[in-house]
């Protein structure tokens, strides 16, 4: 760029193009939205209703898996715009991921200073149509939000003087690495890896300063554990006690090829390819190769040290998103060929209209990201809404109402959120359903629901295998063995042939039942106690 004020000139047109295919897409959408992409959405609405902002804050980053900290500009838009979902994705657009896509261009051309205003709109067309960034942001990922504090902390990396120590460096990637682990837990993957990437890394090309990088480094780690231990330690117990592979095993989907298949199938693997050109033309320049080998580094660690405890989930790509937009972008600066960023500025571009405008599967299909992202669109909102109703005008007070269902068609967040976000749960006395075995356990309370809704085929949104508090218990009310106490009294017909059926419970269950739901738990799980539910 060739001044400041038309690097903001650009800027700002970029806000307004993002803004406008934001809304245009999101006009597109007729869908019930659930589970994470509606979790951060209605957990902005209740911190708006709190009466202690800071007290429910405090408490929600010490204990909560889905704590307020994202939600606090959710403050000012829901005010001044109403909290439709609409709303949701422009917040989180604008207060997220403008500011990431701002610090990230400043950061980048600080770092190589290009005078070429051709690569430099390249780059940017390559930051704005970048899909993995993207698509989280647009299914409503509020993971969005460490995105900001990612570009801060490599800002405090890259501006490091390792000739002295640097307390300010240090104390801005305190700073970054906090927030940042507050925003999501998973984060802390990205925080962790900056001291096993980057603090070896400058020792290597910096070694007659060691003692001063030591020195910075160490003040940026201690303080993190002294304050978040201190000041968060039920936080930072969660962080380092809980045994997250165990709990979220269901999330795991293979062996290291597979979660490698998957990787490339979420960011594509022409983008990894052009990734993997810019690193290594970034490592030919000897001023900022320890900064790029350090980026590279710390991605590869990130990944290996992620699959050994789950499959990376399309949100979960924000841990690379930095890295990746860096080295593509690093790409189209130092490429000796003109028409080479340009061609691939425009595979980019060409790759995120191949993303969200629907299509059928084209020849060139496998050039680009696999997932695709198409406005989402259900025919069976108002057979939900339907569904809703009857039970809620039929259910007591105290009846309970249990879904058996956990996909993308039906599950106890779909039925519970169909009227958000006017009513925020349609069903007023439905329960928790429990998906994932070795994460929630047996669900002790289902034999007390008097509502359970059970779908055919039985819905899964993971293994079977690993959801059988879903399919056990499903295929026995579908089979009507010794369940002659549950009376089928109403069904749907759901999108892709899926049947709702409602039925409503008029006794106890026998013991013949209970003893065949424990016994199927018991030798699916003998050494788990917590699936392990009372045959009487």
């Amino acid at each position: 760029m060739k001044s400041k004020k038309e690097f903001i000139l650009w800027f700002i047109a970029i806000a307004i193009l993002l803004n406008i295919l934001a809304a245009v897409y999101m006009s597109f959408e007729h869908y019930i939205y659930f589970w994470d992409v509606s979790s951060y959405w209605e957990r902005t609405m209740q911190f708006i209703e709190s009466p202690d902002k800071l007290q429910v804050l405090y408490n929600s980053i010490n204990l909560d898996e889905y704590n307020f900290f994202p939600c606090i500009p959710f403050m000012l838009t829901y005010k001044l715009f109403g909290c439709s979902y609409t709303v949701f994705i422009m917040t989180i657009l604008n207060f997220f991921v403008l500011p990431f896509i701002l610090l990230f261009l400043l950061l980048l051309f600080k770092i190589w200073n290009t005078n070429s205003r051709l690569r430099a709109l390249l780059c940017m067309l390559a930051v704005i149509s970048f899909v993995p960034m993207l698509t989280p942001m647009i299914r409503g990922y509020l993971d969005s939000a460490g995105l900001l504090f990612t570009v801060i902390a490599l800002w405090a990396l890259y501006r490091m003087d390792f000739s002295k120590f640097d307390g300010v460096s240090a104390g801005i990637l305190f700073l970054s690495l906090t927030l940042m682990a507050f925003t999501r837990r998973w984060y802390s993957f990205f925080l962790l890896t900056v001291f096993f990437a980057y603090y070896p890394v400058a020792i290597i090309f910096h070694r007659k300063h060691w003692l001063k990088i030591t020195a910075t480094f160490f003040a940026a780690g201690a303080a993190w554990l002294v304050f978040t231990a201190a000041f968060f330690p039920q936080f930072f117990k969660m962080l380092v006690a809980n045994d997250y592979a165990a709990a979220y095993s269901a999330y795991q989907i293979g062996n290291l090829l597979d979660n490698i298949k998957l990787f490339v199938g979420h960011i594509g693997w022409v983008y990894l390819l052009i990734a993997l050109a810019g690193f290594i033309l970034g490592v030919r320049d000897k001023q900022n190769r320890p900064f790029c080998i350090a980026v590279f580094v710390q991605s590869i660690l990130i990944f290996f040290i992620f699959t050994h405890i789950q499959s990376i989930g399309i949100q979960h790509c924000y841990l690379f998103v930095p890295s990746l937009l860096f080295f593509i972008c690093t790409f189209i600066i130092k490429v000796s060929s003109k028409a080479i960023p340009i061609a691939t500025a425009v595979f980019l571009a060409a790759n995120m209209t191949h993303t969200y405008i629907p299509h059928r599967k084209l020849p060139v299909s496998f050039l680009f990201t696999e997932r695709t992202c198409a406005p989402r669109v259900r025919d069976d909102v108002e057979q939900i809404r339907e569904m809703a109703e009857y039970i809620n005008s039929r259910a007591a007070d105290d009846e309970t109402v249990y879904v058996l269902a956990s996909s993308f068609i039906m599950n106890w967040d779909i039925l519970r959120n169909v009227n958000m976000p006017d009513v925020r749960n349609a069903v007023r006395t439905i329960v928790f359903t429990h998906d994932v075995d070795l994460r929630d356990g047996f669900p002790d309370y289902f034999y007390d629901a008097s509502y359970i809704v059970v779908c055919d085929p039985v819905q899964y949104h993971l293994r079977p295998e690993t959801q059988r508090t879903i399919g056990i218990l499903a295929d026995a009310i579908l089979s009507g063995e010794d369940c002659d106490n549950l009376e089928l009294i109403k069904t749907y017909e759901l999108d892709e042939g899926v049947t709702a059926k409602v039925y409503y419970r008029t006794g106890e269950y026998s013991a013949a039942f209970r003893q065949n739901i424990a016994e199927q738990f018991h030798d699916a799980y003998p050494d788990v106690p917590a699936l392990h539910p009372a045959a009487e």
